[in-house]
C-alpha cells in the first residue's frame, strides 16, 4: 500500500510524495529476473532438440512464451504503475502526476489543467485498529466535462488516522486547488465522501478560510469504546445461519461462544485440500525430479527449470494458506465472569485475559471481485499485538446490507469488552 508524506510550503500548493515504492520495485525485479532465468535455462535446452523432436519444440516454445507473458502480465496487474508524486498548484492551475512502474519499469509524468475538471470526489475510509498500518485510506476522483475520470488511490498519508484529520486535509486540498465550495455526500462509520467544486455547489458550503494545519502526529486514534453515530438494531444471529461459523451463545457481558464448522466446502475445506493433496503432490514431484537428476536423465538446468515452474509456487501457496489458517480460531469462548477468552486452533488452545483484548475489527472482504462480485465480513479480536479471526459471515451480493447486518455484532462485543471497534472497507 502506498504511503505518502505531505509537503506544503504555502496554502496554494500541496504535494504528496510516495515513500513506499520499494517493495513493489523489489517484486517487479524478482519477477523479471525469474522470467529471464527461465528463458536462460530453457532456450539452450530447446536449441539442443533433435530434428525428430521438432514437433515437441513447436508445442513447448509457445507454451514457454505464454508462461512468461502470463507472469509479466500478473506483475503488471499486481503492481501497476503507481503515483510517485502528486502536486496541486492553485497559482499555475496545474495538477502534476509523476508515475513509476509504467509497463513495469518506465517512469512518466502527466500534467492536467485543474480548469478542465468540474468536481473532485474525496472518499475517506473508516478509522482502523492499531498496528503497522492504521492510516486512513483516501481515494481521489477528478471529473472532467468529457465525463473522463482521473482516479488516485487508495492513498495513505503519514500520521492521518482520524476522521477529523481527513476533513482538515480535504479543506487544505481545496485551497491548494483554488476551489471554493464543497458538499458532503456520505458520512457514516463506513466512509466519508466529500465533493469539492470550483464554486459553492447547490446545497453545499464554502471551504473554510486558511487556518493553522492540524498536527496529525500529535493526535492518535480515538481510545476506548465509542457509540456509533447512528442507531443500530440488536444483532440477530439467525440472519447468519448459512455462515461457516455458528454463534452458539450470544450474551455479551456474560458469555459469547462462536464455533467454526466444516460441513461444506468453505475455506476450511480448501485448507484440508491443500494439506492433503497439494503438499503430497509437491513432494512426489520433487522426489521424481531429484531421482531423474541423480540417474542422469535430467540435467541440472532442466532440474532447476521444472522445480522453479512447479514446485516453488506450489509450496508458496501451501505455506501461505497454512499461515492464514493459524490466525483463524476454530472455536472462541468469551467468559466475562471468569475474565478469560478461550481460543482453539485445532488441537492448540490459547487462553487470553479479556483485559488483554484491545480492539475489535470488522473487515469487509471481496470474495469474487470479477464477473459476479460477492462479499463477506470477518470479525477479529486484537490482543498482544496479534489479530485473531473469530467469525466470518456468509457471502452476499450487496456489501451495504452486509455491513448493516454485521455492524451490531462488532459494536455489542466491543461495548461488552470496553474496547474500540473499527471497520475496514471491503477489499480483496
Amino acid at each position: 500500500m502506498d504511503h505518502y508524506t505531505e509537503h506544503s510550503d504555502s496554502p496554494t500548493r500541496l504535494e504528496l510524495v510516495n515513500q513506499a515504492g520499494l517493495p513493489a520495485l523489489k517484486m517487479r525485479a524478482l519477477g523479471t529476473l525469474a522470467v529471464l532465468a527461465v528463458l536462460a535455462l530453457a532456450i539452450p535446452m530447446l536449441m539442443r532438440v533433435e530434428p525428430q523432436e521438432r514437433l515437441a519444440l513447436v508445442i513447448v516454445l509457445p507454451a514457454l512464451i505464454a508462461w512468461c507473458g502470463f507472469v509479466l502480465y500478473g506483475l503488471q496487474r499486481r503492481y501497476p504503475a503507481h503515483v510517485q508524486r502528486l502536486r496541486f498548484d492553485a497559482v499555475t492551475q496545474n495538477l502534476t502526476v509523476h508515475q513509476s512502474g509504467h509497463w513495469l519499469w518506465f517512469p512518466r509524468t502527466l500534467t492536467f489543467k485543474l480548469s478542465e475538471f468540474y468536481a473532485l470526489l474525496v472518499r475517506v475510509g473508516a478509522e482502523k485498529a492499531g498496528g503497522e498500518q492504521p492510516l486512513l485510506d483516501v481515494r481521489l476522483e477528478l471529473f472532467a466535462d468529457s465525463m473522463h475520470v482521473v482516479t488516485f488511490g487508495p492513498l495513505r498519508i503519514e500520521a492521518m488516522d482520524r476522521r477529523d484529520e481527513s476533513l482538515d486535509f480535504i479543506f487544505r486540498l481545496a485551497r491548494a486547488m483554488g476551489w471554493q465550495g464543497y458538499r458532503r455526500i456520505h458520512d457514516d462509520l463506513r466512509f466519508l465522501s466529500v465533493e469539492l467544486c470550483p464554486q459553492q455547489p447547490a446545497g453545499g458550503q464554502v471551504v473554510p478560510a486558511s487556518t493553522q494545519p492540524m498536527d496529525y502526529a500529535a493526535l492518535g486514534p480515538q481510545e476506548g469504546f465509542r457509540e456509533p453515530s447512528q442507531a443500530l438494531v440488536a444483532f440477530n444471529r439467525e440472519s447468519f445461519l448459512s455462515s461457516p461459523y455458528s454463534v452458539k451463545d450470544w450474551e455479551p457481558g456474560r458469555r459469547v461462544e462462536i464455533e467454526r464448522h466444516f460441513a461444506r466446502m468453505d475455506s476450511p475445506g480448501r485448507e484440508v485440500l491443500m494439506q492433503c493433496i497439494l503438499l503430497p503432490a509437491c513432494v512426489v514431484l520433487a522426489v521424481n525430479l531429484a531421482y531423474l537428476l541423480y540417474v542422469g536423465r535430467l540435467g541440472l538446468p532442466e532440474f532447476l527449470l521444472w522445480t522453479g515452474i512447479f514446485v516453488v509456487p506450489a509450496v508458496w501457496i501451501f505455506t501461505s494458506t497454512m499461515a492464514a489458517r493459524t490466525s483463524r480460531a476454530w472455536r472462541c469462548v468469551l467468559d466475562f465472569e471468569q475474565g478469560v477468552a478461550c481460543l482453539e486452533f485445532g488441537k492448540r488452545v490459547e487462553n487470553v485475559a479479556l483485559d488483554a483484548i484491545d480492539g475489535v475489527t470488522l473487515h469487509g472482504r471481496t470474495v469474487s471481485p470479477h464477473l459476479k462480485p460477492s462479499y463477506a465480513v470477518d470479525l477479529s479480536l486484537h490482543h498482544q499485538g496479534k489479530r485473531t479471526l473469530i467469525y466470518a459471515s456468509t457471502e452476499q451480493a450487496t456489501p451495504g446490507q452486509l455491513y448493516e447486518h454485521s455492524l451490531p455484532m462488532a459494536v455489542e462485543l466491543a461495548r461488552a469488552l470496553e474496547v474500540p471497534w473499527f471497520w475496514e472497507e471491503f477489499s480483496d
